[in-house]
């Protein structure tokens, strides 16, 4: 296994990597997600777990690419002005969405087929971009589910 940098959750079994600079609001963004419940497009509520932040063990196998936190740092979240917190979380998560964070002016609006996918360990799974710090972040990762 690898580790890498970004925060990984799990909503309705789906893994959702959210990487990008740091103090961009990965783990913000984690915390808003496993705090609130969203629809996303579909009728049943969907809530995030967490499955790593700050850092994630990826590895390969046949089910996909399964995400894992290290050791250390399993149930472990960092909320800024708070502190590191320990949380209820998965063990790990088959990914299925990776969602680039970046800033507002260099999303596109309308992306792009080769934008909206991305390729891991030879693995090619879902992308979307986002800006960490849009409202509607959460909503738009739980509709992307569908």
């Amino acid at each position: 296994m690898t580790t890498y940098h970004g925060t990984v959750v799990d909503i309705g079994g789906a893994g959702i990597l959210l990487r990008g600079p740091p103090g961009l609001g990965k783990s913000s963004l984690a915390l808003r997600l496993i705090d609130a419940e969203g629809f996303g497009l579909g009728q049943n509520p969907l809530r995030a777990r967490l499955v790593a932040d700050d850092q994630y063990l990826l590895e390969k196998t046949k089910a996909g690419l399964v995400a894992r936190a290290p050791a250390a740092l399993a149930g472990l979240l960092e909320i800024r002005g708070i502190g590191i917190v320990r949380m209820a979380y998965e063990a790990q998560a088959v990914l299925k969405l990776v969602v680039d964070l970046e800033s507002g002016a260099a999303l596109p609006r309308m992306p792009e087929a080769h934008e909206i996918q991305t390729d891991l360990m030879g693995v090619a799974l879902k992308r979307l971009q986002l800006d960490a710090s849009d409202p509607a972040a959460a909503a738009k990762i739980r509709a992307s589910l569908f």
